[in-house]
């Protein structure tokens, strides 16, 4: 019986370990063998190696729906999850704790993803940037991107899964690539703006000042949704 997690009951941990073995039941899901299963309390400012350590216990089963394993199950392969501490009935009748397993967010990948795609859209030829396309996708397709980033990052509060970052490490990515986000526009709406850099770079029009910056979009929008509101009060 894992007496340890006793205390911790209905608590949100981070846990790492290895899948030993799986099978299909019920429902199209899935129990997975987690074996060796660090169990650990978070804190958003501290690594998950150097977090406090709740148990390691020699097996933790999963229960997982489809979605969960659409990539594949590796045998001996490290694993990653977070969940809450839970106590079920065994078929005998005894008590046991478990693992509840939540979904999380690998802030570590979406932050990749997105400076990946950035990067993909910036060249050494001003012209082929400064664009309509490039300037509406900075604006509408990225930034917005950030924002929810950020958002679930603020969300996360202390629970945050520390396995690849800390908060201040995952603030640290993310101005980095608002920086790079914000050069960007700021870059092609300069050069909408100058008569010379026009010329230069063969841009017919200040396209630029047709195209508001997303902050401005959600400002407008909030006006007119508290207007259509009050109108309908």
């Amino acid at each position: 019986m894992r007496d340890k997690l006793a205390p911790y009951l209905s608590q949100y941990v981070l846990c790492k370990g290895w899948i030993d073995d799986w099978e299909k039941i019920e429902d199209e899901n899935y129990r997975v063998l987690i074996k060796q299963t660090t169990i650990k309390e978070p804190n958003k400012n501290v690594l998950f190696d150097d977090l406090k350590l709740i148990s390691v216990e020699h097996h933790i089963n999963l229960f997982l729906n489809p979605d969960d394993v659409k990539d594949g199950l590796k045998r001996l392969e490290e694993i990653y999850f977070t969940g809450n501490i839970n106590r079920y009935r065994r078929s005998d009748g005894s008590y046991d704790y478990g693992i509840y397993p939540m979904k999380y967010s690998s802030l570590h990948n979406e932050i990749d993803a997105l400076y990946e795609d950035m990067s993909g859209r910036l060249t050494p030829k001003p012209m082929n940037f400064a664009t309509r396309e490039n300037l509406t996708l900075f604006e509408f397709g990225y930034k917005p991107r950030l924002f929810r980033i950020e958002e679930k990052l603020e969300q996360s509060g202390n629970n945050l899964p520390t396995f690849y970052a800390t908060y201040n490490q995952y603030k640290e990515m993310i101005e980095e690539v608002r920086d790079e986000l914000l050069v960007g526009i700021k870059w092609i709406r300069g050069a909408c703006s100058n008569r010379k850099f026009r010329r230069a770079y063969g841009i017919k029009e200040n396209f630029a000042e047709k195209i508001p910056t997303y902050e401005k979009y959600l400002e407008v929008k909030e006006k007119k949704d508290a207007l259509l509101k009050s109108k309908t009060d």
